[in-house]
């Protein structure tokens, strides 16, 4: 197959970093996001983010829903629900209008939940 029948964009709105990929500054999604790597900065998306077991984040990170079960420090920012996973560890604030909390996730931080959706 020739490079110039290669369309220039997926046709699918998933992304994904994985476990050997270390980034640092800011990144910017839609659709549904997997970071398994390690990454520094700020994230922000209109989509779903999952934050792998082997993930490792520092920085601001905001989605519309959040699945974490990595290792992230500095405050998240989910706009409809954040699901902390067994294993995950998260140091920082959280804000999100639904949050759910695993048995074996961990939390060192405030959280905030408020009446409508996080600006």
């Amino acid at each position: 197959m020739s490079s110039s029948s290669l369309p220039l964009w997926p046709e699918a709105e998933s992304s994904f970093v994985g476990k050997s990929i270390h980034l640092e500054g800011s990144l910017r999604f839609r659709g549904d996001f997997l970071l398994d790597g390690h990454f520094s900065g700020e994230i922000e998306g209109s989509g779903r983010l999952e934050i792998g077991s082997s993930a490792q984040a520092s920085g601001k990170i905001i989605a519309n829903e959040l699945i974490h079960y990595g290792r992230t420090e500095g405050d998240l920012i989910a706009v409809k629900k954040l699901d902390l996973r067994p294993g995950c560890l998260h140091r920082g604030d959280i804000q999100a209008l639904r949050v759910r909390v695993s048995s074996h996730a961990r939390l060192e931080g405030v959280l905030k939940m408020p009446d409508s959706s996080p600006a």
